[in-house]
């Protein structure tokens, strides 16, 4: 159960039990306000009236002051939740950053791959392991991106197994093919046409994970402005989950994150530009 509904449920059982407790008290209290005034001499009748007004003060002024704890209890320990929810949205962004480009390097990784190895060259194999991080799953309150995000660290272990996976197929072939000699030429060559259909498939899943990672990405930037959103009892709001509008600000912020991740790639290759132009010079010097 998430802790907005939990201080739904405190809030009615409170006022339920407020309720038992007070209508039959108020029932009694009246009833003997009446016998007061009407068996009471008026001397101890204003005596015992006043009596009984401190009382009453006393007593809700004591009910009053427990339930505004009660209250602010709980509306602390929301507050406590959203600033947790917050905290692993902005730790699930980073790592989704990270793992925007390391899924683009893989692509780029793959479709060097399958160029090579269809004409026949040997490759070094190397690829860069996609991050995840499955311990922030506790800490989210929104059901929908919860979910999103349980789809996609899924994803990330499936594809990272691939990796392995392929890995160990292409290095375990040439070991037998090379040094061991095991397997001729038409079975590495054999090996390796199933690899290459396997990149082909690596390839469309890994475009489509890049696609996937992006709008992840926009969905927890949009649900981070959210923080200052209040509401008037608690002064503080939690959505459960996305509302109406969400789709249409998720893609305003898609568009706004990939011109930054487009802006960091221009700037990285200008750099890279950079230091094969001084590598140039040097050398001609």
């Amino acid at each position: 159960m998430s802790p907005v509904k939990g201080i739904e449920l405190f809030i009615i059982k409170r006022i339920v039990s407020a309720l038992v407790w007070i209508i039959p008290f108020s029932l009694i209290m009246s009833v003997s306000l009446i016998f007061i005034f009407k068996v009471i001499p008026c001397l101890e009748r204003e005596i015992i009236k006043n009596a009984m007004v401190a009382f009453f003060a006393a007593f809700f002024g004591a009910s009053f002051s427990f339930g505004l704890v009660e209250f602010g209890k709980y509306a602390d320990r929301l507050r406590k939740h959203k600033s947790k929810h917050i905290n692993s949205l902005v730790k699930i962004e980073r790592i989704l950053n990270r793992a925007i480009d390391s899924i683009d390097k893989n692509i780029q990784f793959y479709q060097n791959y399958y160029k090579e190895m269809k004409i026949g060259k040997i490759i070094i194999w190397t690829s860069d392991r996609i991050p995840y991080d499955d311990s922030l799953l506790d800490d989210l309150l929104n059901i929908d991106f919860l979910n999103d995000y349980f789809t996609f660290l899924v994803d990330i272990k499936r594809v990272n197994q691939d990796f392995e996976t392929l890995e160990n197929m292409y290095e375990e072939a040439k070991k037998y093919h090379f040094i061991y000699q095991i397997i001729d030429k038409k079975t590495f060559e054999y090996n390796i046409s199933i690899g290459l259909k396997k990149i082909e498939y690596l390839l469309n899943f890994l475009k489509k994970l890049y696609e996937d990672t992006v709008q992840l990405c926009a969905k927890s930037r949009t649900l981070q402005d959210e923080r200052e959103r209040k509401t008037f009892l608690f002064g503080i709001h939690i959505s459960k989950k996305y509302e109406e509008n969400f789709d249409e600000l998720v893609k305003k912020e898609a568009v706004k994150l990939n011109e930054e991740i487009e802006e960091c790639k221009k700037k990285s290759q200008e750099e890279i530009d950079l230091l094969k132009g001084k590598a140039s010079e040097s050398k001609k010097q």
